[in-house]
Order: structure tokens, then sequence, then C-alpha cells
């Protein structure tokens, strides 16, 4: 009587499948076999021509996980990746036997996707496993400048109101570089200072970005005070086009002084405002020597 084999080692039907899940609600089913993969209640999983996951030896002779893969626009966008959609999605991967697929699976692991480096043609994205979340920073680094992500809400957190301090835009006009817009309405107001919107947050709210975020890097008011024009600090994936709509925050340089006399904040300042820095040879006299 022959041994029994187990179906891993003496059968060539095992084929992977992955799930991926973006933060934005995003889905993608890809398989490595060469046929679609169908489970009950879930979208076929498809084969993708030049996508792979493979592990590489890094330069301290640790194993890295990497997904590979052709920007197409047809599964992946060149669009997406410039946008960091795939950022921090989670990814499940499944060992099944293609013929029987929905048998207990082989294996199953979970990733997530780390930052993509990509050019126009193909992406190579990190993956790592539960170990993430061992690897946590702790304590913070001293600074002069809060670290607080502006109106964040909780214990220890800013805790600044948008009250007042948040706007809604219209596009009349913006560069084909998609960096720079001017915009109308939403109380946008000619009063204000001129970097109010500096380090501002913008999110987009009608138009092909619609959903994504971007960070002014400055504000202009015309003359007539009846627009701003902001250039922002990295190109919108997708152009911006006349009618767009976004809405923007006040922008804050995280001093303590913007902190106190802007926003009326600074008990919950978190950077150190008096430790030394660069400055401090400007305000120290120096030793005279005879």
């Amino acid at each position: 009587m022959a041994d029994i084999v187990p179906l891993d080692v003496q059968s060539p039907r095992l084929a992977r499948i992955w799930l991926i899940q973006r933060a934005d609600g995003g889905m993608k089913y890809i398989t490595d076999h060469d046929k679609a993969i169908v489970l009950t209640g879930v979208t076929p999983f498809s084969p993708v021509f030049g996508f792979q996951v493979t592990t590489r030896e890094a330069e301290n002779g640790s194993s890295v996980l990497e997904m590979q893969g052709l920007i197409d626009n047809s599964v992946f966008s060149l669009g997406d990746f410039v946008a960091q959609r795939y950022e921090e999605a989670v990814v499940t991967e499944v060992t099944l036997d293609w013929k029987y697929p929905w048998r207990p699976s082989h294996r199953t692991s979970v990733f997530w996707m780390g930052a993509a480096s990509f050019d126009s043609e193909t992406f190579t994205a990190p993956l790592e496993g539960y170990s993430r979340f061992m690897q946590k920073t702790k304590g913070k680094r001293v600074s002069k400048l809060c670290p607080l992500e502006v109106y964040a809400v909780g214990d220890g957190l800013c805790n600044a109101s948008k009250t007042g301090r948040e706007y809604t835009g219209v596009v009349v006009f913006s560069s084909t570089a998609r960096n720079t817009l001017t915009t109308v309405g939403g109380g946008i107001a000619a009063s204000m200072p001129l970097d109010r919107f500096a380090d501002a947050k913008l999110t987009w709210t009608l138009g092909d970005n619609s959903g994504l975020t971007s960070i002014v890097r400055t504000s202009t008011v015309d003359l007539g005070g009846a627009s701003y024009t902001l250039d922002l600090y990295v190109p919108t994936p997708y152009d911006i086009d006349n009618g767009d709509q976004f809405t923007i925050e006040w922008g804050c340089n995280r001093t303590i002084e913007m902190c106190n006399d802007d926003f009326s904040n600074v008990d919950n300042h978190g950077g150190e405002a008096h430790a030394p820095g660069p400055d401090l040879g400007k305000t120290v006299e120096r030793s005279k020597t005879s």
C-alpha cells in the first residue's frame, strides 16, 4: 500500500489568493493561478499579469516580503499610488487548493502595505506582519515645535476648535501643474493674515481628487480681497478643474506664539518652548576674554 502523502507535497494544485483592502474601502481580488478562483459570496479572485509577492534579502541579512506589480490602470493606477491610497492597506494571503477552493485553506497570513516606490510602469511595496505592532516608537523627540496633529481631539492632544476656522471653497482657476489654485467663496475673508492658510489641510469634496487631502505651502490674497491663491506642497494626482470644491482649515506653524495668539490653546501646546536650540547663542552673552 502506497504511503499517503500530504496534499501540499504530492499535489501541484496549490494556489495563492490575495485580498487587498484599502483604507478608503477599495478592494482588489488577485490570484497567482492562471484562471479565476471563485469562492461563494466573494468577488472572484482574478489572475493579474506581472503581479507577485516575493521575499528578498535585506542589507542586514533579514528577509523582506514585497509586493510587486505593473501600473496599467486596469488594476493598479498611477493616481492611486500618488495619492497614497495603498499605504496601510490590509493584505490577506490565503494558500488553497484551486480545484477545491472551498476546502479548508492550507495557510492564511495577514500583512500591511508600507510606503510604495513606483514609476509610471511598476510598483514595489513592502509587506509587514504582526511584528509591526511590536516595533512602536516609545517616548518623543524634544522640539520647540508642537508635534500634535492640529485639531485632534482627546487626552494629551491638540483639542483646538475648528469653529470659525474652517471654510469651503470653489476653484475658479488652477495651474496645469496641479499645484496652484485660486478660490472664492465660503467666507474666506481678505481681512485674514496673508499666511492664514500656510501649512493648512485642504480636503477635496468635489472633483477628480474628491476624498484626497492636500497641504498648502503658501496662501496669498488678491488686491481686491475677493479670492485666495493657494500653492500646494505636492501636486494633486488628478487635474484640478474649475468648479472643484474643498474644505480648508486654518494652518498652524506649530510655534507656541501661534498657538497662543491665533488659537488661544497654549495649555495644550505639545512643544518644549524653552528647550535650548540653535537660537541659544543669540540670547546668551559670550564671556569676554582679556
